[in-house]
C-alpha cells in the first residue's frame, strides 16, 4: 500500500508541475534529473530558467539543438566555458546568471552534466541572486532591464510561481 501512496504522490507531482507549466509558472516538474520527482530546490532553479525562456523539454537531442542553435554550442566542454563566462560577467548580473542557469540545465538535459553536479553548481549561482535581489519580482525586473540594455528588446517576463524562498537544498 506504500507503494502505492508513493505512486499516487509522485503522479500528483507531475500533474500539478503540468498544469503549472501550462500556465506559465515554474510547476514542480524535475528537470535537472531524468525522473519526474518534486523537488523544491529543483522548482526554484526551473522558476529562474523561466525568467529567460524556460526549458520546453524534448531530451538530450532538443537539448543539444537548443545550445547549437542559440549559442553555437556543441560539446560539454562548450556548455561548462559558456556557463563560466556568464557566471564571471560583471554587467547585466541578473541577465548573465539566469542564463548560465538556463545552460547549465540544458547541459544536464543533453547527458553532458551529471544532473548532482549540475545542481550543485545552480545552486551556487541561484543562492548569488537571492543574496542580490529580494524577491522574483525584483529579478525578474532586473533580467528585462538588462536584456533590454543589451540586446534592445525584451519580452514579458512570467514570474514564477514557486516562492522566493523556497530552499534550493
Amino acid at each position: 500500500m506504500e507503494g502505492v501512496a508513493v505512486g499516487v504522490a509522485v503522479l500528483g507531482a507531475v500533474l500539478a508541475g503540468l498544469s503549472a507549466i501550462g500556465a506559465g509558472g515554474a510547476g514542480l516538474m524535475v528537470l535537472w534529473s531524468r525522473r519526474a520527482v518534486a523537488r523544491p530546490g529543483d522548482a526554484w532553479l526551473e522558476g529562474a530558467c523561466s525568467l529567460v525562456g524556460g526549458f520546453p523539454g524534448g531530451g538530450a537531442v532538443a537539448a543539444r539543438e537548443a545550445l547549437d542553435g542559440g549559442w553555437g554550442v556543441v560539446t560539454a566542454d562548450e556548455a561548462f566555458a559558456l556557463a563560466d563566462e556568464l557566471t564571471w560577467r560583471t554587467d547585466a548580473v541578473a541577465w548573465s546568471r539566469v542564463r548560465a542557469l538556463w545552460v547549465l540545465r540544458r547541459a544536464v538535459e543533453a547527458g553532458w552534466l551529471d544532473a548532482d553536479e549540475g545542481r550543485e553548481r545552480a545552486r551556487a549561482l541561484a543562492a548569488e541572486l537571492r543574496e542580490r535581489f529580494g524577491s522574483w519580482e525584483e529579478l525578474a525586473a532586473a533580467v528585462a532591464a538588462e536584456r533590454a540594455a543589451i540586446v534592445g528588446e525584451s519580452p514579458p517576463v512570467v514570474i514564477p510561481r514557486v516562492p522566493w524562498d523556497t530552499p534550493l537544498s
